[in-house]
């Protein structure tokens, strides 16, 4: 499966005759989109350490290491922060949307799938980036 996927199935969520759990699920799907594409762009050294993968603090080491490469002088960097700023605010929006039940949504779903699909392109263009950097050495 793609993380691209996840984005369309969040893209359908959208429609009114999902009511607001569409519109909850449509923030989460966009957000996991953007986790999944970001996890597979980042270069292997750069990817949180295998046990910080399945703690809880999984979807903050993501985001930091996106922040580190963002911070590096490696190419891709300024793709990869600024997808790493948008990620952030996705996660956000996610917690939002799958805890805050009581609570009007805070974000904007079509702003969530749109931003995640900005995420995909933008750390793929990192990677590629940072690709074509390596080949180069």
């Amino acid at each position: 499966m793609s993380p691209s996927e996840f984005i369309d199935a969040a893209e359908k969520f959208l429609s009114a005759e999902f009511g607001e759990a569409g519109r909850r699920s449509a923030v989460s799907r966009a957000y996991y989109g953007a986790f999944h594409g970001c996890s597979r762009c980042l270069p292997v050294d750069l990817l949180p350490a295998r046990e910080a993968r399945y703690e809880a603090g999984s979807h903050k080491a993501l985001v930091g290491s996106l922040e580190a490469w963002g911070n590096s002088t490696r190419d891709g960097r300024h793709s990869a922060q600024r997808a790493a700023r948008k990620l952030a605010r996705l996660r956000r929006a996610r917690v939002d949307a799958d805890y805050q039940l009581a609570s009007r949504l805070t974000f904007d779903p079509s702003n969530c799938v749109r931003d995640a699909r900005e995420v995909l392109s933008l750390v793929e263009n990192a990677r590629r980036l940072f690709d074509k950097a390596e080949d180069t050495v």
